[in-house]
């Protein structure tokens, strides 16, 4: 039963979400993947690490300073395998999302478990 609970939890966040894989790119996305070269690789993969989140020089004065490297990294891995298609990048967030639940749900499981002295 305990290893029942994760999995449904998993399940169901997919069953939830899944429906926004029919979505498009909007609001800061657009900012965020369509007009960044950091994560579209119209620049070398390197200077990721010195701009911030929306491809802008981390040092400038008008930087919005949000450091997200692996977010961006993550933008231009979707980007490579399924170019500006907003269905891959959906379908990645709904699956990456889904295993956050599995994981945590396992977590608490244990931890609750563990307070228990089961």
């Amino acid at each position: 039963m305990e290893s029942f609970i994760p999995i449904m939890a998993a399940a169901w966040t997919f069953a939830v979400h899944c429906w926004t894989v029919r979505n498009g790119i909007v609001w800061d996305d657009r900012a965020a993947l369509l007009m960044n070269p950091d994560a579209t690789g119209g620049r070398p993969i390197m200077e990721t690490f010195v701009h911030d989140f929306w491809g802008q020089d981390i040092t400038a004065i008008d930087s919005h300073k949000s450091y997200r490297p692996i977010a961006v990294l993550s933008l231009r891995l979707n980007h490579a395998i399924h170019g500006l298609s907003p269905a891959g990048y959906h379908l990645t967030n709904v699956i990456l999302h889904s295993l956050v639940v599995y994981l945590f749900s396992v977590f608490t499981g244990r931890l609750l478990r563990k307070e228990r002295g089961v």
